[in-house]
Parts: structure tokens; C-alpha cells; sequence
């Protein structure tokens, strides 16, 4: 049945300032079957992260008070020093298409990242492949 705890297929952190981009992609990974927490500040991503308990992050580069740069920097700090668990699988969606700004996320710890304006069903498709593991096999 769609909608049912069974088919969820993984909690997403949606990590983004722009509140009509945040909300086309919430209504986007729900109807895709995801659960979904928006956040529109680096700082609030950081401190509320374990909370989220996110299976996957997409993280816009571009956020107020601690860009995504800082929060893949604190992330992996954090985990580094042994201060937490290590982070989701976070993908970065970002206007800034350098490839220096690529490098600098993947050594941050970024698996994936999609310069805007991304085709949805790349950034979904994206998604469903860094959260296969968490789709319920239950029958």
C-alpha cells in the first residue's frame, strides 16, 4: 500500500534557503515515497542533524549562516574526531559549476553533485540510488 510505513523509502534532510525550491523537492521525494525534513540554514543543518537522523542529505552549497562547504566541513570533523556517527550519503546541488568546487565537495565528503538547474529525475534518480539500501524487502 502506498503511503504505508513499509514503503518508505528512506528520510531525506533537505538542505536548502530557497523556500520554493525547498518545497517543489519536498513534493517531489513524498510523492516519490520519501520522508522529508527541510532546513534553510548551515548552522540549524549541523546542530540538528542527529536528531534528523537522515538516510541522505541534499545540500545546497549557498545556505546563510554556514555555507554547505562548512557544514560537509563540520560533518566530517565531527565524525573524524569521533564526536558522532558518520554522516549520511550527502548530495550537493549547487550553481557554482567549477571544478574546483566539485573537488573541494568529494574531498569533503559529498558523494554526488548536480549543478543547477538539475533535471529532477537526475537529482531523484540520484537519490534512490544512495538509498536502495534502506527500501523495506518486507512483504
Amino acid at each position: 500500500m502506498s503511503g504505508s510505513p513499509a514503503t518508505v523509502r528512506g528520510h531525506v534532510l533537505v538542505a536548502e534557503d530557497n523556500p520554493v525550491l525547498a518545497q517543489l523537492l519536498t513534493c517531489q521525494l513524498i510523492d516519490a515515497g520519501y520522508q522529508v525534513t527541510c532546513i534553510a540554514d548551515g548552522q540549524e543543518v549541523v546542530d540538528r542533524i542527529e536528531s534528523v537522523n537522515p538516510s541522505l542529505m541534499v545540500l545546497d552549497l549557498g545556505l546563510p549562516t554556514l555555507d554547505g562547504f562548512g557544514v560537509l566541513a563540520v560533518l566530517q570533523q565531527s565524525f573524524e574526531s569521533g564526536r558522532s556517527k558518520p554522516p549520511p550519503p550527502i548530495i550537493v546541488v549547487s550553481g557554482r559549476s567549477s571544478g574546483s568546487d566539485r573537488r573541494r565537495a568529494a574531498e569533503l565528503g559529498a558523494v554526488e553533485m548536480l549543478i543547477k538547474p538539475y533535471d529532477c529525475e537526475d537529482l531523484l534518480g540520484a537519490i534512490a540510488r544512495r538509498t536502495l539500501s534502506v527500501i523495506s524487502t518486507d512483504a
